[in-house]
């Protein structure tokens, strides 16, 4: 599963950047980018202390192969962040946690929250819930700006 590099929420610069990387720097240039620019570390903050909402999953579309989530990059991007805090260790952001008075770097920060979670916390990490979209008409290209018109049926009978 990846995160989707042409994201409305990304810059269509910082677009452009991410053609040129393979997949393990991709990784690591979105998450100091989402660190950065969305301030993810209070998503952070709170999935160390409840987890992965089940409430909310991710939505995907399969392309070349692999799972690419279209909705929810930033609730991914944080989840691996925390099973990796290597990620963010060269960044040079600084935050305040709510524990300290001094702003820390947010890989310190993280390596914290990562430490005092539970196994069964992680485990909400490690599988997350993703709805994957299987159709023909909705395409990564489309993703973010057609709108599905069909009905779904969520009754259990058949």
């Amino acid at each position: 599963m990846e995160a989707w590099e042409k994201s409305p929420r990304l810059s269509q610069r910082f677009q452009r950047k991410l053609d040129h990387i393979d997949l393990e720097e991709k990784l690591e240039v979105m998450a100091e980018y989402y660190l950065v620019n969305e301030d993810i570390i209070n998503l952070c903050r709170a999935m160390s202390v409840n987890g992965f909402s089940p409430i909310e999953p991710l939505n995907g579309i399969h392309r070349d192969g692999k799972l690419v989530v279209f909705d929810g990059n930033r609730r991914l991007i944080a989840a691996q962040i925390l099973l990796n805090p290597d990620l963010i260790k060269d960044v040079k952001y600084m935050v305040q946690d709510d524990e300290d008075t001094e702003s820390l770097q947010a890989f310190d920060l993280i390596k914290r929250y990562r430490a005092d979670m539970s196994a069964e916390l992680l485990n909400t990490l490690k599988e997350l819930p993703i709805i994957e979209f299987h159709s023909s008409f909705y395409t990564l290209d489309s993703a973010s700006h057609q709108q599905i018109k069909e009905t779904v049926n969520f009754s259990d009978a058949e």
